[in-house]
């Protein structure tokens, strides 16, 4: 009696240690799994938040003229690069069209402005289709303008600045 005793408390024993193990090796497993899903899809959302409407009065074309000052002409720069770069905060849109481009070059050639060389030579890369730089371009618009939320940390794709567009201008 004693040896069927002591040989089922052992299977018993085996028994409860082998579920304990195959639990903690599937919870170990599931908890491994979770992050790479809650990754994803945390960026699925920042995607969806850079490409989505952002609200501020999105202009399609710009308008300025010759009495425009500094400020208005970095504002507006600063909102066309909206539509390249990734940015935690985007407030406003501006197209970053040919036309708008030009507009934004008249305005500079008429006036004098403290920055006018380097916003010149950032348009002139734009009218060109140079976007190599325009991370770089939008952190100079946002430090000028006191910027401490919404620095540009890459720039967009090609299918992710089209939904930007069309989220945003059409």
């Amino acid at each position: 009696m004693k040896k069927i005793l002591f040989w089922t408390f052992i299977v018993a024993c085996c028994t409860v240690i082998i579920a304990l193990g195959v639990g903690l090796i599937s919870a170990f497993h599931t908890k491994s799994a979770l992050p790479a899903n809650k990754e994803t899809n945390e960026k699925d959302q920042q995607l969806e938040e850079q490409v989505s409407y952002i609200g501020g009065t999105p202009e399609p074309e710009v308008e300025l003229n010759q009495s425009t000052t500094e400020e208005t002409v970095i504002e507006t720069m600063h909102k066309m690069t909206h539509q390249k770069v990734y940015s935690p905060d985007k407030w406003g849109a501006v197209e970053m069209t040919s036309a708008n481009i030009q507009k934004v070059k008249h305005v500079l050639e008429m006036n004098e402005f403290e920055h006018k060389d380097q916003l010149l030579q950032i348009l002139t890369r734009w009218e060109n289709n140079d976007f190599s730089t325009v991370v770089e371009d939008h952190n100079y618009f946002w430090t000028l303008q006191g910027g401490n939320i919404g620095e540009a940390t890459g720039r967009l794709s090609e299918s992710d600045e089209k939904t930007f567009i069309k989220n945003n201008f059409r």
